[in-house]
């Protein structure tokens, strides 16, 4: 079946058990990254995000936003007009989504939110592909849970971080602009991290939208962090795994709770494959 037909599922409340994917693998950086983290030093304007070691870390949020703004632009030209862009809303799109059309699930005469059941009666037919997967606000809460990444082999032998200088490019001249000089913290490439990500409950048509960004991901198409247009935060995924458990299986449940280990698992890459297929199938 192709994904995405015109009638949408039903929700999976988030209070039930349905099932859990659990998506591994390493974060090699293939360009050095800026994540920043608000702050500076005596070395540098902009410091990168650590852990409580003095490690470099990415944040799991970081990942997760690039994430899901990678996954709406391509399913943009898949399904065109269904896709609310919740970072960036146009007005002039007709997307009836929550995110961006609060007013859809509050009574037109009070203004107050629609009582319990008629909400989640509604909520279904009014959260975009994108938004059903990610979150919608205080509607509706992501499926996707993206932990901090921290650095493998951080006491390695080469520095983990380096400061980088730049100045600010006159757009006229095309020469570095006066009193405009800078500098950033970056991790440097060829850096590891370990990679999770979590999905709880998600439908046939949830895993074929992650796919599509996590395939640019794995793919090293994808930059991360901040810093993108300078050649920054280049990225791809090795040894990916797919690993998953039914909740509405006893027994693969109970053996999950007690081993913690996933009845079923597949290589990333045939993962993704297989995933991407049901975007061009009849």
């Amino acid at each position: 079946m192709k994904a995405f037909s015109n009638t949408q599922s039903e929700l999976i409340s988030h209070e039930e058990a349905g099932s859990r994917y659990l998506i591994t693998g390493i974060l090699v950086l293939d360009q050095p990254l800026h994540v920043g983290s608000g702050h500076g030093s005596d070395e540098t304007d902009s410091t990168v995000v650590k852990d409580h070691t003095g490690h470099p870390v990415i944040p799991g949020s970081s990942l997760r936003g690039a994430l899901r703004s990678r996954c709406e632009r391509l399913a943009e030209a898949l399904l065109p007009g269904r896709i609310c862009f919740l970072y960036d809303p146009d007005e002039t799109r007709n997307v009836d989504c929550v995110s961006i059309k609060p007013d859809l699930l509050r009574d037109p005469r009070t203004g107050d939110l629609l009582p319990e059941k008629e909400l989640w009666e509604k909520l279904p037919r009014y959260l975009c592909p994108s938004c059903r997967l990610f979150g919608a606000s205080a509607y509706w809460a992501s499926k996707v849970r993206i932990p901090d990444l921290p650095m493998l082999d951080p006491e390695g032998s080469n520095p983990a971080t380096q400061v980088r200088h730049g100045v600010g490019i006159h757009r006229d001249t095309q020469t570095a602009a006066p009193a405009i000089k800078y500098n950033q913290e970056v991790v440097m490439a060829n850096a590891r991290f370990r990679l999770e990500i979590i999905v709880e409950n998600p439908d046939e048509d949830d895993l074929s939208l992650l796919a599509l960004g996590l395939a640019d991901l794995a793919h090293g198409r994808m930059a991360i962090g901040g810093s993108a247009s300078r050649g920054l935060g280049g990225c791809h995924i090795e040894d990916g795994l797919v690993q998953w458990v039914d909740f509405s299986q006893p027994k693969e449940l109970i053996a999950y709770l007690t081993t913690g280990a996933f009845p079923h698992h597949q290589a990333l890459e045939p993962w993704l494959q297989e995933q991407l297929k049901r975007w061009v199938e009849d």
